[in-house]
């Protein structure tokens, strides 16, 4: 487990990731474990490096982009990036931290393609708890290219 609480109490940004293949790739039980830091047995490890979920899903995705320098480009919706995300059953913020690990991933979307588990596997495609991994947009969708997120409004106004 990581030193987040501290990182974010000194303005140090930080990301979360999993080591795959050696670790799972399943980014909301890294969040969950930020979050509540919970060993198997249910023994909860320094208090004080909990974050609270909004900042443990900064830390997967934009903080994630921010470490790969490519912010400018994924790690947030926003218009003229990548649509690149993941499509939740529940509101991750919503739910009790006990349960971020659980929310369910329903599909995801890369490069403005969207995958279900059902079509990653007709694809051939390894789909590991909502994520669409071993993806070559060049080997799959050879003529797709990155699409950006259009917005009807500036969430800014």
């Amino acid at each position: 487990m990581n030193a987040a609480g501290t990182a974010r109490r000194l303005g140090i940004p930080f990301a979360m990731h999993s080591d795959a293949p050696i670790t799972p790739m399943a980014p909301l039980f890294t969040a969950w474990c930020a979050v509540n830091r919970l060993t198997a047995s249910g023994q909860r490890l320094g208090e004080a490096e909990r974050i609270p979920v909004a900042d443990a899903l900064r830390a997967i995705t934009l903080g994630a982009a921010y470490t790969l320098h490519m912010d400018d480009e994924i790690g947030s919706i926003e218009v003229g990036k990548r649509a690149d995300f993941a499509v939740l059953a529940d509101d991750p913020t919503a739910v009790a931290p006990e349960a971020l690990k659980d929310v369910r991933i329903i599909g995801t979307m890369l490069g403005g393609v969207s995958f279900s588990e059902t079509l990653a596997t007709a694809l051939g495609i390894d789909y590991v708890a909502g994520v669409a991994t071993g993806i070559s947009r060049a080997r799959y969708y050879p003529d797709v290219k990155p699409v950006t997120v259009k917005l009807l409004a500036d969430p800014k106004s």
